[in-house]
């Protein structure tokens, strides 16, 4: 009744735009029925939300709360998709029992389960009078806590003389701080590289044809760039570390601007893949030995490499046109929806043709990058494939 009413008043006024939600995590079917109404009238900002907090049964113990099973998550991103509808999904960093390869792990299951495009990680806070801001828990956990002043992207860093504070846990008895700082920077830059897709289709080609887990491959990457400081997204790495380490300490003044966007302050995923966007061929020639590493043909190398630049938006790109040797659009497609079929080799044009792109930066990080969600709108739609004789 109240979507229905809400629906009906934009129609009269126009008014609201967009709205955010935030939904029960376990009435599927009346949250379905939900999204594809404010689907239906162009009023979903954000779609809805499949939940974990966490996928390690400690952690989950130590809070008291259940998980969906992989098979019915699986089913419900698939049940979305069709309807082409929007789902995300959310993890909370710092609960007493996870760890870091705990907590790597859950992204690399959520991949697993075919949701490639979107998640989101939020600090744990610690509420006056909540379980957890007991003494008692607080001992028996090893929680240490660091204030942090709320976070508000998207605005210049300064907004008010009033600034709100909260209780952020940054360490416990299964994580220290240093992996808490690894984490945080693994699951933001791992967002610009996979839910962006700058190195999705390697990841997925990796999952399915080389038995590389995608925690294993983007973990390895990090120490990659840790190792060659030298390089230009390791320095794109290592301010998202800078990052998270001031602010375990206390305090956040790591410029997370993007000059070209003015002076709003942007999330750390969604700094990087900027970043990488301006950058873009600098980008691909520093992470190329690290991919050549896992001994994929040169031919396939080559031709997951095109494909991968030439599907991803671009601010101005409006058409491109490649030649593939291998049918890389169909493999990553299936591949994506646990539909996975061996790459087959077959000489095709490739084109692409994108009339919701953006030419300036601001009207495209808004749109694009902010408003799409990071994933969602990353991907040109309008593709052809052409098969040679």
């Amino acid at each position: 009744i109240i979507v229905d009413a809400l629906i009906e008043a934009k129609k009269k006024t126009g008014y609201p735009e967009r709205m955010r939600i935030n939904y029960s995590k376990n009435n599927f079917d009346r949250v379905f029925s939900i999204v594809k109404k404010l689907k239906d009238a162009d009023f979903d900002r954000l779609g809805a939300t499949l939940s974990f907090q966490s996928m390690s049964p400690v952690a989950l113990e130590n809070i008291g709360r259940k998980n969906m099973t992989p098979e019915t998550f699986r089913q419900w991103v698939k049940k979305y998709n069709e309807e082409g509808m929007k789902v995300y999904s959310e993890f909370i960093l710092g609960l007493p029992g996870e760890t870091y390869q705990s907590f790597i792990h859950g992204i690399e299951r959520l991949f697993e389960m075919d949701q490639h495009q979107m998640y989101e990680v939020y600090y744990c806070n610690v509420l006056p009078n909540s379980p957890m801001g007991q003494k008692e828990y607080i001992e028996r956990f090893g929680i240490k806590t660091v204030q942090f002043e709320m976070f508000r992207p998207h605005s210049e860093k300064k907004l008010t003389d009033i600034p709100e504070y909260c209780q952020v846990i940054i360490e416990t008895n299964t994580m220290s701080t240093a992996d808490w700082i690894r984490a945080m920077s693994f699951s933001e830059f791992v967002r610009a590289l996979h839910s962006y897709g700058f190195l999705r289709s390697f990841a997925l080609y990796l999952y399915h044809d080389k038995k590389i887990g995608y925690g294993k491959f983007y973990d390895g990457l990090l120490d990659y760039f840790d190792e060659r400081p030298e390089l230009f997204t390791a320095s794109v790495f290592h301010k998202i570390v800078r990052h998270f380490t001031k602010s375990a300490a206390g305090h956040d003044d790591e410029d997370m601007t993007f000059p070209p966007t003015g002076k709003g302050v942007w999330q750390d995923c969604e700094y990087a893949t900027l970043v990488i966007l301006a950058n873009y061929e600098r980008f691909y020639d520093d992470v190329a030995p690290y991919l050549k590493s896992f001994d994929i043909e040169d031919d396939i190398f080559y031709d997951l490499l095109r494909y991968q630049k030439c599907v991803l938006r671009q601010p101005g790109k409006r058409f491109q046109e490649i030649h593939l040797n291998h049918d890389v659009h169909t493999y990553i497609e299936k591949a994506s929806i646990s539909e996975y079929e061996p790459l087959r080799k077959a000489s095709n044009t490739f084109i692409v043709q994108d009339d919701g792109t953006y030419d300036d930066w601001p009207e495209f990080s808004r749109q694009i990058v902010w408003y799409g969600r990071l994933g969602w709108k990353s991907h040109i739609e309008n593709i052809e494939v052409r098969y040679e004789e």
